[in-house]
């Protein structure tokens, strides 16, 4: 299973992917919730459509999201293990609210394989 690591004031928590959908913002039914000003009430959200499948981020903020250092706006990314959505607090300071989206597993090599 996947997981995502957010990096939150001086604090690392791991939360392990298990559902097909998380929402990350500022509202009280966010999976993954700020609540700086500055966070969008629905920022983004991760989405996998199968098992099989990485996640997939979907920007939902005009002010976009930085993936790896690129902005995502109106965009949705395919994730690979070790990108970090870093998403500006403060656009005076640079703060962040960095997560890490972590592959753990390795695919079962039966999945990898055809049989005729």
């Amino acid at each position: 299973m996947p997981i995502l690591r957010v990096h939150k004031d001086q604090e690392i928590i791991d939360t392990e992917l298990t559902r097909h959908r998380y929402l990350i913002g500022r509202l009280p039914t966010c999976d993954f919730r700020g609540t700086h000003k500055s966070l969008s009430r629905k920022h983004g959200e991760l989405i996998r459509f199968d098992d099989s499948e990485p996640y997939s981020y979907r920007n939902m903020s005009r002010n976009g999201t930085l993936i790896n250092g690129v902005l995502y706006q109106d965009n949705v990314k395919v994730l690979v293990s070790g990108d970090e959505l870093a998403i500006r607090l403060d656009f005076q300071t640079g703060e962040c609210w960095r997560l890490t989206y972590i592959e753990t597993g390795e695919k079962d090599e039966l999945d990898k394989e055809t049989i005729f």
